[in-house]
């Protein structure tokens, strides 16, 4: 959600006349979840299987921060990062419910 957001913020920057303060502050708080994904990945036992994806996850939004505050050359890179990082937790978000998924259906397969 927060990355979808990071892209309209940046498109109303862009074409609206917003400014691109906004941007930054959501980009900033965007640290927060990515933290307890890497965090809960490493630490939590069931979900330890995602922690090459959510490590990596963490490490395009590291580079990310790093390219929003170098020069004009690394903030061409910005938005191809951007992509990369919203390509990462979209297939993280499908490993998830997909485990999930079949977690609830080995249940009820038990239960019967």
């Amino acid at each position: 959600m927060v990355l979808s957001a990071q892209f309209l913020l940046a498109r109303q920057a862009l074409f609206g006349g917003t400014s691109w303060e906004l941007h930054g502050a959501v980009g900033g708080l965007a640290a927060l979840p990515v933290l307890l994904l890497v965090g809960s990945s490493l630490s939590v036992a069931r979900i330890r299987g995602f922690a090459w994806s959510a490590g990596l996850t963490g490490l395009l939004y590291m580079i990310q921060v790093a390219l929003a505050l170098g020069g004009p050359g690394l903030l061409a890179f910005h938005p191809f990062n951007a992509a990369l990082l919203l390509t990462s937790t979209l297939v993280l978000a499908a490993k998830l419910e997909r485990r999930s998924s079949a977690t609830r259906a080995n249940r009820a397969r038990t239960s019967r």
